[in-house]
């Protein structure tokens, strides 16, 4: 393995060099599968990363190329084409290439890339980008999801020489997952890395990367026969040498709580080499399970599938972290998400993120009875809506499945949202049931609101303060319970509204806020539905708002947040 790796990736270093990456406008993420190997890259500033690539698409397509992904200054792309025994093809470099779709033909890449400037170890994401050639207003181009850890290279840049450790696993049924058949299970994975750059001291361990699963995780070195040559144990630390070759066991164990559904997607399990995380410094993957760290050299991932405790399946309330793939005009391939459903019985269900691509979503509406033959409920959207103004009201239909294959209640979700109004735009979602957000959302509420009554809060709209709000003294539907001042998106001054119907759900998770407009004002009568957050400093509450009523030229739906005065 060890002379495979050097050989052949010193190899294609040689063989290319880096130009300027292209964007796309809109895109669908419907035909196209992309994955990149190995998941992480350790190089000096100048040098060039590669790794291998693998395309897939379910139609003909013809003139595909490589992009990258938006949040990626200073790094350059540039691939070559591999024929099926992953030797170069006499393209040249940054060739196009064509997809047959018809007899599920992949296409092998090598892909590289390289940086003048140093980075701690950044996600970079690498988009498949055909064009649609095929009239159709909807979009331009077809676009892979993004799946962190699938077809995203954890990249780390140095001044100085560092370990870049290539990483390779398998499971014991050869197919990518980690599969615990019941509650409490425990099954192993082998990885075996080879260092190819320079001698360190890096510690092991395994996480669950964003998403809290109900699973514990232990790492251990093996010898050559896979027996662990030290006992299992949270975190190693090892002196990896120049050329080293070592392998490792992962141990994966249900808690038994609840099960991990089948979305290989999201629910992972990560193995890393890597430094620790300082204490509070972990970032956005501090709700996961297993160490975090701010630096890593090498990293592979398996998915992970295990059953749950016997249950009737009659609940799914709570809050749920994973993915929206975006359609035709949607969010740049996957994209964090939260989705929060109140209880069965509340008849709620909304789905939010907001980040850099600038979009926001949300939907309520009935939860119709399960079927007892899809594991699913039929859903009606009374409003889901993009932050730039286009809206579906009314028009959308979505199923919320709770039974996939080992789909337990409080495990994940799953759904599918189309056929909107007057739009192209479509989206799936998959999330996973997460107790940590679940505790983040709740914060320390009380039944009678005490915690939110009697504030006053700045009101934010895409990080600028637009005017504020005070919740008043009592809670409760109806009555004028508040005040404020708000600049509302897409308006050019002030309105006085009135807050009114401030209220929350029995689980002291989600609020609701009615924004009444004054009689001098033109935009709708707004309400908000969203979460309070204790995590980030001064109280916030995360909302959703969208219009009551109809008003031509106003912005139909687009996040606040209130963030509560010192």
């Amino acid at each position: 393995m060890r002379a495979f790796f050097t050989t052949a990736l010193a190899a294609a270093t040689l063989a290319l060099t880096v130009g300027p990456a292209a964007l796309a406008q809109s895109y669908n993420t419907s035909a196209l599968q992309f994955s990149l190997l190995p998941s992480a890259r350790s190089v000096q500033t100048g040098d060039v990363a590669t790794v291998f690539g693998t395309v897939l698409s379910t139609i003909d397509q013809t003139g595909c190329e490589l992009v990258l992904g938006g949040a990626t200054p200073g790094v350059t792309l540039a691939w070559r084409l591999l024929d099926e025994n992953n030797q170069l093809t006499g393209d040249g470099e940054n060739a196009n290439f064509a997809m047959n779709g018809t007899n599920g033909r992949r296409q092998n890449l090598l892909v590289a890339m390289s940086s003048a400037t140093a980075i701690n170890t950044s996600e970079i994401e690498v988009f498949v980008r055909c064009p649609n050639d095929v009239a159709n207003p909807s979009f331009d181009f077809y676009r892979n999801p993004i799946y962190p850890g699938v077809n995203t290279l954890a990249l780390t840049v140095s001044s100085a020489p560092a370990p870049d450790i290539i990483v390779i696993g398998q499971s014991l049924t050869s197919d990518g997952y980690v599969r615990l058949p019941s509650p409490g299970a425990r099954r192993p994975a082998a990885i075996s890395a080879v260092n190819i750059g320079a001698t360190a001291t890096v510690e092991v361990s395994a996480n669950t990367g964003p998403y809290n699963l109900p699973v514990t995780l232990q790492v251990c070195e093996t010898n050559a026969s896979g027996v662990c040559t030290s006992p299992r144990a949270e975190s190693l630390s090892v002196n990896f040498a120049t050329n080293e070759v070592r392998t490792f066991n992962v141990y994966v164990q249900s808690t038994g709580e609840r099960g991990v559904p089948d979305m290989p997607a999201i629910a992972r399990t990560y193995f890393n080499f890597g430094q620790p995380a300082a204490a509070g410094d972990e970032g956005p993957g501090a709700a996961s399970v297993g160490p975090q760290y701010t630096t890593r050299y090498g990293t592979t991932s398996f998915a992970i599938l295990a059953s749950g405790p016997e249950t009737n399946g009659s609940e799914i309330g709570g809050v749920y972290r994973g993915l929206i793939n975006g359609g035709g005009g949607g969010p740049a391939g996957a994209v964090p998400a939260m989705i929060v459903i109140p209880n069965p019985n509340n008849s709620t269900i909304a789905i939010s993120q907001t980040d850099a691509y600038g979009w926001a979503a949300t939907s309520q509406g009935a939860i119709l009875p399960i079927n007892a033959q899809t594991g699913s409920r039929a859903f009606g959207h009374t409003s889901l809506a993009y932050a730039n103004g286009l809206s579906p009201r009314r028009q959308a239909t979505n199923s919320l499945n709770r039974n996939d294959g080992n789909i337990f209640p409080r495990a994940g979700i799953r759904g599918a949202v189309t056929n909107f109004f007057n739009s192209p735009i479509s989206f799936s979602y998959q999330a996973i049931y997460d107790p940590i957000a679940e505790q983040v959302i709740s914060g320390n509420l009380t039944s009678d609101g005490a915690a939110i009554i009697g504030q006053t809060f700045d009101v934010f709209y895409q990080g600028v303060d637009i005017g504020d709000a005070s919740t008043g003294s009592e809670t409760g539907g109806g009555g004028a319970v508040g005040s404020g001042s708000i600049t509302f998106p897409g308006q050019t001054q002030a309105c006085d509204v009135a807050v009114v119907n401030l209220r929350q759900s029995t689980e002291l998770t989600t609020w609701v806020f009615s924004f009444n407009r004054g009689p001098e004002c033109t935009v709708p009568t707004y309400e908000g539905y969203g979460y309070v957050d204790d995590t980030r400093g001064p109280r916030r509450i995360e909302l959703l708002v969208y219009p009551r009523t109809i008003e031509d030229g106003a912005i139909d739906t687009f996040p606040l947040t209130l963030v509560a005065r010192q």
